[in-house]
């Protein structure tokens, strides 16, 4: 019996890809998405994730409520666009040649797959036949961001093991989107649903990438209520997505990362008794008002809308506020004012920086900050990095990474240093390969250590990272 729109496939159903490869459902893995639903399938003698489009929806252009907000009015009430009879077939096509940006951060569509195989040229242009695409499975080890953000009542609830892993989450998801948007391909739907996390590593993986193309190209999404960005919706979704409004949703995706509610949620929100699609666009997007804006507090958190925000601004590091400020206030109105992908990996990579583990299993970590000197760790030291004035807390289990040094941000994940502690004192390992000039206060002399070997870091000390860029790192009691 053929298979039908707007019905599950069911188990041990036969499909094949449009090479002819025979492909056997085994199980549903998930019927939650927008699109379609997804299985576990066994192909080539091994098991995959099936994406199969059966969906058959509509989405909201333009209402009148939403003209009155400022919405184009020449622009149709509502417009069709199932994924069946959608372009989608072809941006699948054209994802399963594109060669994977990053394999260590993409799951793309491997393999497109159809009831009976190939495509006749005539289904293709009609693009009326169901189809899907094979994925790798995610590993068992990764849960999806929305696990992430659920009540601590659920029990399906995820939780992160250090302050690192998810500071190192954040770091890994603009590291993905920085590489995308490199090659001038944009996600377009970037949200929760589609970002699955490692919760002890902050490893990241970029799931669910059926509508990554180069900007320009036909799109078949707008994006997601609550992570589209201001110019898609006040457009009446006649704009396509592209990678200024991924840089938007990106910092959504963030901001619930750190602080797990929405930026635009607040006071403001309960004027409306109903919260309506029309509603919800003119909050996220029409009119938006930043949650935490210094200069304007009418939407300001509170026990119903966004409770978790500012109990979490006061314990992770406070730098990461300025990448949000310039998105969420200079970045709604000018597209080019939001925060790039490279001054997220600056920003991220100071609070990295302020964390130390308290522990020698790394389960225990703080954020130290420096101003606070009652809270600082008891042996703590400093160490200031640079021109620009890095600081680093430096305390046992502490790494240093290349993109301090080097001024590169893609080597964010390269360690070149580690500290311990020998006798009270703490010391760093060079990790660099190659050696490392380093000033001693105690015998006033400079000295070499190569590569791999360990020496004393008291008040004073300085190490010449960089011989070339003279990249010197300064250490100082902050205590005093």
């Amino acid at each position: 019996m053929p298979l039908r729109i707007n019905e599950q496939i069911p188990a041990g159903t036969r499909l094949k890809t449009v090479a002819g490869e025979d492909i056997k459902v085994l199980e549903l893995i998930s019927a939650e998405g927008g699109q379609g639903d997804v299985y576990k399938v066994s192909w080539k003698g091994g098991n995959y994730a099936l994406k199969w489009y059966n969906r058959d929806g509509t989405y909201q252009q333009c209402t009148k409520d939403t003209q009155k907000w400022g919405c184009p009015k020449n622009v149709d009430q509502q417009a069709n666009l199932d994924v069946v009879g959608s372009a989608q077939y072809d941006t699948i096509c054209n994802l399963v040649r594109t060669p994977n940006p990053d394999p260590l951060s993409f799951k793309l569509p491997l393999v497109v797959v159809t009831e009976k195989g190939a495509v006749s040229k005539e289904d293709e242009k009609r693009k009326e036949m169901l189809f899907g695409y094979m994925m790798e499975l995610l590993p068992d080890d990764h849960f999806e961001m929305k696990d992430f953000l659920r009540s601590s009542d659920d029990p399906r609830q995820k939780t992160f093991a250090s302050f690192h892993a998810m500071i190192w989450a954040g770091m890994n998801i603009v590291a993905a989107i920085r590489t995308l948007h490199l090659k001038g391909m944009s996600y377009k739907d970037l949200k929760p649903d589609n970002i699955a996390i490692n919760p002890e590593t902050g490893h990241v993986w970029m799931i669910d990438c059926d509508n990554i193309s180069v900007d320009g190209k036909s799109c078949t999404v707008n994006g997601t209520r609550g992570y589209m960005a201001p110019e898609i919706v006040r457009s009446g979704f006649r704009l396509a997505p592209n990678i200024q409004s991924d840089q938007f949703s990106l910092a959504i995706v963030l901001f619930r990362l750190f602080y797990m509610d929405h930026p635009m949620e607040g006071k403001l929100w309960k004027k409306f008794p109903l919260i309506t699609e029309d509603v919800e666009d003119e909050l996220y997007c029409i009119h938006p008002i930043y949650n935490m804006n210094p200069q304007d507090k009418r939407n300001r958190p509170d026990k119903t809308y966004a409770p978790n925000v500012e109990r979490r601004m006061a314990i992770l590091p406070d730098v990461l506020r300025e990448g949000f400020e310039r998105t969420f206030i200079n970045g709604i109105y000018n597209i080019h004012g939001r925060t790039p992908e490279n001054s997220w990996l600056h920003i991220l990579a100071k609070a990295r920086d302020q964390l130390v583990f308290l522990d020698p299993a790394c389960k225990d970590d703080r954020v130290v900050r420096f101003n606070v000197k009652e809270k600082i760790p008891a042996g703590c030291l400093r160490m200031t990095i640079g021109k620009g004035g890095h600081e680093l807390a430096l305390y046992p289990m502490q790494s240093i990474f290349k993109d301090i040094i080097s001024g590169d941000v893609g080597e964010y994940n390269i360690r070149i240093g580690r500290a311990g502690i020998s006798k009270g004192t703490i010391i760093i390992q060079n990790l660099s390969g190659h050696p490392w000039e380093v000033y001693d206060p105690v015998a006033k002399k400079i000295g070499t250590v190569a590569d791999n070997r360990w020496f004393r870091v008291l008040p004073g000390t300085q190490i010449q990272f960089d011989a070339v860029r003279k990249v010197i790192g300064k250490v100082d009691d902050p205590c005093r």
